[in-house]
């Protein structure tokens, strides 16, 4: 194996190498969240799928090949299902051509997306992949909050429609997971009657928003709207915003 695999590192990057005496771990190496990361950013391989949460990788060439029988031209490259790498390749965010250079490993950051569930990660060099797979977790909802399109949102005599954004915020400071919902309620309206509410339920946008309008009576002088915000994931505790409003 150890003269098939020198005679690898002596033919061109570009037809690669794909020796069936060689294994896989001869050539390439990759390690999600490393111990011999000194970044001092926290690194799970279970990370919140918030469009901010960041997992390091290391991909090193393989143990057997000594740095006396190594090139220093070889790059490797690292694909990953979703998310985006910091310096990425210029026409796609999941993919990064990392040089090696005299070192014998490198680093990456790949900063995950919004979607929850498995994220594959490849690095490949001279023709052998190795693949790791992180589980991307949906954010824990934290409070969610109501803004008006007007104030005060109900004004004078005559009916009328409320425009809202709703609002939902993560424990982790980042945007919550895609496929976040909201349903509309209300309460406590005075004097007795309804409003018309559209959408009653919408998933949230990429930013974590929603609109809703709410058709308010000219016999309808306050009410209460509710937001429940449910994530995709059914283990994740829902969180509940709301918003008094009274004609003014």
């Amino acid at each position: 194996m150890r003269k098939a695999l020198l005679a690898c590192w002596v033919i061109a990057f570009a037809s690669g190498c794909n020796d069936s005496k060689i294994s896989t771990e001869d050539v390439v190496e990759l390690t999600v969240c490393p111990d011999t990361d000194d970044s001092g950013t926290a690194c799970s391989t279970a990370p919140d799928a918030d469009s901010q949460s960041t997992v390091v990788v290391q991909v090193c060439v393989g143990g057997s090949v000594s740095n006396s029988d190594r090139r220093t031209d070889l790059t490797a490259t690292l694909r990953a299902s979703h998310g985006t790498w910091a310096g990425h390749d210029a026409s796609d965010a999941t993919s990064l051509s990392l040089p090696f250079g005299s070192a014998r490993c490198q680093f990456a950051t790949l900063t995950v997306d919004q979607t929850p569930g498995a994220n594959r990660i490849d690095a490949s060099l001279l023709g052998y992949a190795d693949s790791k797979v992180i589980v991307q977790k949906a954010t824990t909802l934290k409070f969610v909050d109501f803004t008006a399109a007007s104030s005060p949102p109900l004004q004078g005599e005559d009916s009328s429609t409320v425009q809202l954004t709703v609002a939902a915020h993560s424990e982790s400071g980042g945007l919550p997971s895609a496929g976040t919902r909201v349903e509309f309620t209300t309460l406590n309206l005075l004097p007795a009657g309804s409003v018309t509410m559209s959408p009653l339920a919408t998933t949230l946008d990429a930013e974590g928003h929603a609109n809703v309008n709410v058709f308010v009576p000219s016999t309808i002088d306050s009410f209460t709207i509710v937001g429940t915000v449910k994530s995709p994931d059914a283990s994740v505790p829902e969180v509940v915003g709301s918003l008094d409003i009274k004609r003014q």
